[in-house]
């Protein structure tokens, strides 16, 4: 019998070899990591049955940790925990809307414990397209944000399926979104030479040169604003969306692990011939095949 796998997180190294040992003698396979950046690295490279994370920990929190969980290729829809010994209610609110599942207060039962983590793992399917109303929705979004930096020069291609995992541009940033019904991500890619253009638009210096640091944040400024667009075009359908934490990387090949199992959307613009991308993906199906409520978005088609 094959055995579920585990992915422990936390800052204490004593606590994490003492829980990785009980669960190990209870027939998982547990893989650790002592913080946010080192798990992000393993769920990018592996998919797990169930994920354990410390709340307060250096350099990543839990919430920052679950958000890049929820938009992961391999994890989107693998269960949550989050282990603290002081955490409030608002940032219990605020992973709950992300999408995790248990809160285990210190001190704990680690017997229980291992017991509510067997009943929480579960399997998952995928999807295979998008409604056209999801996808006009986006698209508009692009769209109007793009065209606020160019009026009248900016040109649309029909969207389409899209599975590279190479990055399309020098600069990228993505953003997860969470829906009542849905999880998933947007992410802008461009080259430095559009970000250079939407510098001029805005500051009015034709001839200066913008260094990378800030054309990394003005493509994470470009996404929040589409995404920003997103949430209120969805507000005037009923639809409530939250906004997870935005990356923004200059990019290279597996810089951005952020694509959920469902299928992703590419949207290719072009300002005077020089193009830029915005690719897109919602997740969790398990939710949205068994939702009851037909006046809500249809995400899949």
């Amino acid at each position: 019998m094959t055995k579920s796998k585990i992915l422990m997180v936390d800052d204490e190294a004593d606590l994490l070899a003492t829980n990785k040992e009980f669960f190990e003698q209870d027939d998982f396979e547990v893989s650790t990591a002592e913080n946010g950046f080192e798990a992000i690295r393993l769920i990018s490279e592996q998919k797990f049955d169930a994920i354990i994370t410390d709340y307060t920990m250096p350099k990543m929190n839990g919430i920052q940790f679950a958000s890049y969980v929820k938009v992961n290729e391999h994890n989107a829809l693998t269960p949550i925990f989050v282990i603290s010994g002081n955490i409030n209610d608002k940032a219990i609110e605020r992973l709950k809307k992300i999408g995790v599942i248990g809160f285990i207060s210190k001190p704990y039962d680690i017997m229980k414990f291992i017991n509510i983590v067997k009943s929480k793992i579960l399997k998952t399917t995928r999807m295979d397209s998008y409604s056209d109303q999801v996808i006009s929705l986006f698209s508009s979004s692009v769209s109007e944000v793009f065209s606020h930096y160019f009026p009248d020069k900016v040109k649309i291609a029909d969207s389409k399926l899209f599975n590279s995992k190479t990055p399309l541009a020098h600069f990228a940033s993505a953003i997860p979104i969470y829906g009542q019904y849905f999880y998933g991500y947007i992410a802008v890619y461009c080259n430095s030479d559009i970000l250079q253009m939407i510098c001029s638009t805005l500051f009015g210096q034709k001839n200066t040169q913008f260094g990378d640091a800030f054309l990394t944040d003005l493509t994470g400024e470009i996404a929040n604003n589409i995404v920003g667009n997103l949430k209120l075009q969805l507000v005037k359908q009923n639809e409530v969306i939250q906004l997870g934490l935005p990356l923004s990387v200059k990019a290279h090949p597996q810089a951005l692990t952020l694509m959920p199992s469902s299928p992703k959307h590419l949207i290719t613009l072009s300002i005077d011939n020089t193009p830029c991308y915005v690719e897109f993906s919602l997740g969790d199906p398990v939710r949205v095949a068994t939702m009851e409520k037909k006046e809500h978005i249809r995400i899949f088609s």
